[in-house]
């Protein structure tokens, strides 16, 4: 038996979901709070509902009850914990409610708010420092990375004495995306990504209005994360909205419309593997990001710009100079995602984690 577990749904369903149904000759059960308990189900053979508050960064109520529902399950299953909010809650109730537990592992796919540069989250995270060397190593057999530079500095921060890993990705389900065929004649730029801040909306507003209107459309797709301490608020997007020339269209289905849309665009600051310029690879737009650690990948995949922060200002003349070459579909982007980054990839380098441990 092994358990899947994180503090938010969203990480088990639309990120994990097709992994668990990849990997069904083995038992896996979900345990995270869900306000749709069917759709959690769609993918795993049993969901333990979770009672947290995801808007609390501490919440001792879902402690409480992470640590009752740990208790009742058997002490010889695998725990695979994701996110490193997750990986921090159940690192401390193992830790101070002294649980006996088997194997975990930790995936973390991107550092987030914590290591961020937010005061509040450089005093928190110096305040957390201590005791997180002390859970962490209790709690943790293994911790996978999906880049070098994360593996790097959470190992610094924690002193993690036991073993890391580095598998690329959370995989995408390479057979359940619309292709595109075609680019429109009047070019669709889009950035699609949750609502926070540091996913670089504002500046995304900002780099749109040095573009001709007569050759390019610009969209926003995504939705505000009110669980998020870093999302934007309704006031927030609304200033951002003023622009007429920019539509919004909250929720994007990726898998079935991100193929109508022509250049995918990413100014987020910072990103664990980003899944977004996966699935615009694959599906065929052509990308461009601001360079991060979650970003340097695309450098493998033809039809891609990585942009210096440093040099945002210029970064509208980049994008075009370099569509001026690459405006055709990628099959050789395809093939590399499919080897490397499906589902099915992944997956696979999980098992050998598990028959590891």
């Amino acid at each position: 038996m092994i358990n899947y577990l994180s503090h938010w749904d969203n990480n088990l369903t639309q990120s994990r979901g097709d992994i668990a149904i990849h990997l069904n000759d083995s038992y896996i059960r979900a345990i995270c709070p869900s306000d749709n308990p069917s759709e959690v189900k769609k993918y795993y053979k049993e969901h333990i509902q979770w009672e947290l508050d995801r808007k609390k960064f501490v919440d001792l109520v879902g402690f409480v009850k992470l640590s009752k529902i740990l208790k009742n399950i058997n002490n010889n299953e695998i725990f695979h914990v994701f996110t490193l909010k997750s990986g921090i809650i159940f690192s401390f109730v193992v830790y101070f409610y002294n649980i006996k537990k088997s194997k975990s592992i930790l995936s973390v796919n991107g550092l987030g708010y914590l290591f961020s540069d937010n005061a509040k989250a450089i005093l928190l995270r110096n305040i957390l420092r201590p005791f997180l060397k002390k859970t962490f190593n209790k709690a943790f057999d293994v911790i996978i990375f999906q880049n070098e530079d994360d593996k790097s500095q959470l190992e610094n921060y924690l002193k993690f004495n036991n073993k890391s890993q580095l598998i690329e990705s959370s995989g995408i389900n390479t057979e359940e995306y619309v292709l595109k065929k075609t680019f429109n004649k009047k070019l669709k730029i889009i950035l699609a990504s949750r609502l926070l801040k540091d996913k670089g909306i504002k500046e995304y507003s900002n780099l749109i209005k040095k573009f001709d209107k007569n050759k390019f459309e610009f969209y926003l797709a995504g939705e505000i994360d009110k669980g998020n301490p870093s999302s934007l608020n309704e006031n927030e997007l609304e200033e951002i909205l003023k622009d007429k020339s920019l539509k919004f269209l909250g929720y994007l289905d990726i898998k079935n419309e991100l193929h109508n849309y022509d250049i995918l665009i990413s100014m987020s600051k910072y990103e664990g593997f980003s899944r977004i310029m996966l699935e615009g690879t694959y599906v065929g737009l052509f990308c461009a990001s601001l360079e991060n650690s979650g970003t340097k990948f695309i450098k493998e995949l033809e039809n891609t710009i990585l942009i210096n922060a440093e040099e945002l200002e210029n970064a509208h003349n980049e994008i075009n100079m370099s569509l001026t070459n690459s405006m055709d579909i990628s099959l050789n982007n395809r093939t590399k995602i499919i080897n490397k980054y499906s589902t099915k990839a992944v997956a696979e380098k999980f098992l050998t984690v598990y028959k590891e441990i």
